[in-house]
């Protein structure tokens, strides 16, 4: 996992919350820490993001998350990266406009499985559009000519504006250390979906078995299946 230059840095850390909306681009670049990495019902990855703010201007967070794609119970598939603690309970309590979903394809889904939650990342030239009717998050596959990619930030970067969202974010952090633990993003409460605990699936892409091999399934009086693959 490679670590961002001074330039990208400078680049990424510019980007400010409270005009995002305002003045809104389609493309943008952003520094963020990570709140975990999800491998969707589809087997989409969502790298997932928060800057100890709410992302966008306060006053337009409720439009912002009615209108924001963000990953659901039926969605979720399964933590790649599972979220430290500290932040579910940060989102639970101030609510999704503080987390950024970002899709991400192709070079850039090994990038996101080497993450931890809680590393600081810098962006370059996600995707911002409507679809569906949701604002959604993409990190295109390839580089180009558009030095498209995530690195890892050290906290011992001397950045202005990144050393101003890291105290945003260990503030808030901070703040729940000491709240219960049983806080859970997905699944009910016998569900292992919670913390730490969440069981991680690694798919293998050259895997082309959707289910396990069963034997003898008897249907009615009739008809049974001897195996299947």
């Amino acid at each position: 996992m490679s670590k961002v230059s001074e330039e990208r840095l400078n680049v990424c850390a510019k980007f400010d919350d409270d005009t995002f909306y305002t003045q809104f681009q389609s493309y943008y670049n952003i520094v963020a820490q990570v709140h975990s990495v999800v491998l969707t019902a589809r087997n989409i990855y969502v790298l997932r993001v928060w800057r100890g703010s709410s992302f966008g201007p306060e006053y337009l967070k409720e439009k912002r998350e009615a209108e924001m794609f963000h990953i659901n119970q039926e969605m979720f598939g399964s933590y790649i990266v599972a979220p430290d603690t500290r932040i579910l309970k940060i989102i639970k309590n101030f609510g999704k406009s503080y987390l950024i979903e970002i899709v991400v394809y192709d070079n850039h889904i090994e990038t996101v499985k080497k993450l931890k939650s809680l590393d600081f990342v810098a962006i370059k030239n996600v995707h911002a559009y409507n679809r569906e009717n949701y604002l959604t998050m993409t990190l295109h596959g390839g580089n180009g000519g558009f030095d498209r990619g995530i690195w890892v930030v050290p906290e011992t970067s001397e950045n202005l504006n990144f050393q101003k969202m890291r105290a945003a974010c260990n503030s808030l952090l901070m703040s729940v250390q000491n709240d219960p633990d049983n806080v859970q993003e997905f699944g009910n409460s016998n569900s292992d979906e919670a913390g730490f605990d969440v069981p991680v699936i690694q798919r293998n892409p050259k895997e082309d078995q959707i289910a396990k091999a069963c034997n003898k399934i008897v249907i009615g009086d009739q008809i049974s299946v001897d195996y299947f693959v």
